[in-house]
């Protein structure tokens, strides 16, 4: 009986172990064995539409995302990717960038949770939008 009672104990707590395991595994397997090798990582594209990170491109059809997610204290850096020079205005904040030259950048940061909407001062119809968010 009482050994009953201490295998009863014991197998949930095995249980509860190999899920640990598995969930911390990476998939590696030791040298010299014969599994498959891993992937290298890609570079993801930056959605045209939206995106979490902490670039926007500057491109020849507008802002690339045009609707950005990001956390505070995180450098936004807007990259001109263009032939032409650019500026970034904000539409409700005294934020306004100096020319950005072909292959210039731009960076801002927000210390707080904030939505922005800004422009190109030369062609106020590229609009784009950053949502800061914890």
């Amino acid at each position: 009986m009482r050994t009953r009672t201490a295998v009863a104990r014991l197998v949930p707590a095995l249980f509860v172990i190999c899920l640990v395991a598995a969930a911390c595994s990476n998939g590696a397997t030791a040298a010299g064995s014969s599994g498959s090798p891993t992937a290298s990582p890609t570079v993801r594209p930056i959605d045209p539409n939206f995106d979490y990170g902490d670039t926007i491109l500057m491109t020849d059809t507008g802002f690339q995302p045009k609707f950005l997610l990001t956390n505070p204290h995180t450098t936004i850096t807007w990259k001109n990717q263009t032939n032409r020079v650019w500026t970034v205005i904000f539409d409700h904040q005294a934020v306004h960038s100096k020319n950005i030259p072909a292959g210039g950048t731009f960076t801002w940061i927000s210390p707080t949770p904030v939505s922005v909407t800004y422009h190109d001062g030369t062609h106020p119809s590229f609009k784009g939008s950053i949502t800061v968010q914890i």
